[in-house]
């Protein structure tokens, strides 16, 4: 789960909407919506809205706790079951708390009709449909998402319409899912209660006219509301609900307040650590745990307040008070009264695997994360397959670290099996990581060029819309060992193709890796153009390889190194050029081949083969740059 700070902004008095009634608009007493939203102006918009953004990493469901994906298919919490609305039972519905019967009953077009509700054939029609038509108040009622939840479309069609009580004798009519239905009335659920009371009361202050509550509905109300007080959850989705809206509900607004503060007070323990004071934020962070350790309806929150202090002993080095902390959140998250969030459980046993690596217990990493994939590879939270991905890529690289190749194609397999057909663009990056490993693999076979190259053709189309860095880098990556792996099959054309496709694609990055990827290309096209005899074109890759370029990597000596071969310029000018470059390097160019310019340096004779080698001799470190200097100086026909 994303935490952030939400506080809520002083009340905003919205000015009244101003209705002006055309001949197919229906003229109605006037609505207060002082309080109420005047932004959305239909259900569709609203449910579109919801799923988007404001349900985007939260999707439960308001009744039964059940999980949905993007698509608002249901997984159904074990033990449900329904016998009617079968064609909704997998479908998540957008569930008008309050119904539209109740703020639509008094509009004239709901009851009676109106002349603009007429049908093709000419029937005429009522109710909703006729509402919506005609009446702007209602469609802005009708739209406004403080009264709009996630819900089993089985569950919301059984429900209908039907006011809410208590009915003790009554039994639940799905399964696990206390939800009860009986004359004519629902029972909801413990976990409900409060937020349904919180949207009554909610309804009723923001739209006065139309919205009245029955002397029952507010004792019950009032009842659920201080029986289930508020979570951090609900205050979350209502600000996530003003900010796009534009309305503040006044009834979450007064009962967040004290968790509002409570995460101004954690922001200021994270800013703390920002700074670098970790004893400072470390302090601020017990006290909220300290003051809030008995209030169960702050759990998540002091989840988070733990999950921020095993974070600042991990920046601080203390690996093993990290896992102790960590381990406090799995064994919390296991007991606590309210089940097993899951984004939170997956955050701690993606943390544990991480800080175990960390003090180099691998294998015990390893079973963390089996035990993390096992339960949360069915997953439809998208917050819970990202942290799943991720952490399986984590084990690609403790599994190499523990030199377990089959483990390493076991994670691999996994990785590609769970997640291949996600559309989640950081999930992706992680199965084309698993690919990278996997290519890698497979090339290493001589025997295995043909499926090398048609996996990589694969992965390289794939997944070439990733734009982030590290899948930017892979793609570059295969692109360039593909071309090798042309060039070995003696496939000249496509090599310079997918050189090509390299520079021009990322010929304008400033990323640095990039840049070195397009020298690399660029030199690579040269010695293909060099051994086919085209020392034109190759001098122009080269020309541009030594302008594209100015960061501290060696491969920027062999342009220089490989316009001396072609007598593009001379001894003293490759030295110049050296020593402009030498103070920003540290590595050495040992494995550089130099194969392919030994037919151009046969035929310039015995003079310019030793001052070649000479140069070869500083590229492997043998000698310096003043040695080199004083050799080319001293040998014939400087």
């Amino acid at each position: 789960m994303k935490y952030r700070l939400l506080a809520f902004l002083p009340f905003l008095v919205m000015p009244a909407h101003a209705f002006t009634p055309s001949e197919n608009s229906e003229v109605t007493p006037e609505i207060e919506v002082t309080k109420g939203q005047t932004t959305i102006t239909s259900f569709d918009s609203a449910k579109e809205i919801l799923d988007e953004q404001v349900h985007l990493h939260d999707r439960i469901t308001v009744y039964c706790g059940a999980e949905f994906d993007a698509e608002g298919v249901i997984t159904h919490p074990p033990g449900f079951k329904a016998t009617k609305y079968l064609n909704r039972y997998n479908s998540r519905e957008w569930e008008h708390i309050v119904p539209a019967d109740r703020f639509g009953d008094f509009l004239p077009s709901w009851k009676d009709g109106h002349p603009a509700c007429v049908q093709a054939d000419g029937d005429k029609y009522k109710g909703r449909d006729c509402a919506r038509k005609v009446n702007e108040q209602f469609r802005l009622m009708e739209a406004d998402m403080y009264n709009l939840f996630p819900a089993i479309g089985s569950v919301n069609g059984l429900r209908n319409y039907y006011p809410f009580a208590l009915m003790p004798n009554a039994e639940s009519d799905f399964g696990s899912c206390d939800m009860r239905i009986e004359n004519r009335k629902a029972q909801p659920p413990e976990r409900a209660r409060g937020i349904i009371a919180r949207t009554y009361l909610y309804m009723a202050e923001a739209y006065p006219d139309v919205m009245v509550l029955t002397p029952e509905e507010k004792t019950l109300m009032s009842d659920w509301d201080k029986a289930y007080p508020v979570s951090g959850l609900e205050c979350r989705r209502a600000v996530t609900i003003w900010e796009i809206q534009k309305n503040v509900n006044g009834i979450l607004e007064a009962r967040c307040q004290e968790w509002g503060a409570f995460w101004e007070r954690m922001q200021k323990a994270i800013d703390e650590s920002g700074k670098g004071n970790n004893t400072v934020a470390m302090t601020m962070l017990n006290s909220l745990k300290s003051e809030y350790s008995d209030n169960e309806e702050f759990f998540e929150d002091l989840i988070a307040v733990d999950f921020n202090r095993a974070n600042i002993e991990t920046q601080s080095g203390d690996h093993q008070s990290a896992l102790s902390i960590t381990e406090s959140i799995i064994s919390k998250l296991r007991t606590g009264q309210k089940g097993e969030p899951q984004e939170l459980m997956a955050s701690a046993l993606s943390l544990k695997a991480l800080l175990l690596q960390k003090l180099g217990q691998g294998e015990k990493a390893i079973s963390v994360i089996d035990e993390l994939t096992d339960r949360f590879r069915s997953s439809r939270s998208i917050e819970t397959q990202q942290i799943v991905a991720h952490t399986l890529n984590q084990a690609l690289y403790i599994a190499r670290g523990l030199e377990d190749e089959s483990l390493e194609r076991q994670i691999e397999t996994d990785i590609i099996e769970i997640f291949g057909d996600s559309q989640d663009e950081f999930i992706q990056a992680g199965v084309l990581a698993a690919y990278r490993f996997q290519a890698g693999a497979t090339c290493s076979d001589p025997e295995a060029l043909d499926k090398c190259a048609s996996l990589m053709q694969k992965v390289i189309k794939q997944f070439s819309h990733l734009d982030d860095v590290f899948s930017q880098f892979y793609i570059v990556e295969m692109t360039m060992e593909l071309a090798l792996i042309k060039t070995r099959q003696g496939r000249y054309e496509q090599s310079i193709k997918l050189y090509s496709d390299v520079v021009y694609q990322h010929g304008q990055s400033q990323e640095p890796s990039s840049q070195q990827a397009v020298i690399y290309a660029l030199l690579s096209m040269a010695e293909l153009h060099i051994s086919n005899g085209e020392i034109d074109v190759a001098k122009i890759n080269i020309a541009n390889a030594r302008d594209a370029y100015e960061g501290p990597d060696p491969i920027l000596l062999i342009p220089s190194y490989m316009s001396f071969v072609l007598g593009d310029i001379t001894a003293q000018q490759l030295i110049d050029e050296y020593k402009k470059l030498e103070p920003q390097l540290d590595m050495s160019l040992k494995n550089w081949g130099f194969g392919t310019l030994d037919g151009v340096i046969a035929q310039q004779g015995p003079e310019k083969k030793l001052q070649v080698d000479l140069v070869r001799q500083y590229f492997r470190s043998d000698i310096d740059l003043t040695q080199l200097e004083a050799q080319l100086n001293a040998s014939p026909k400087h």
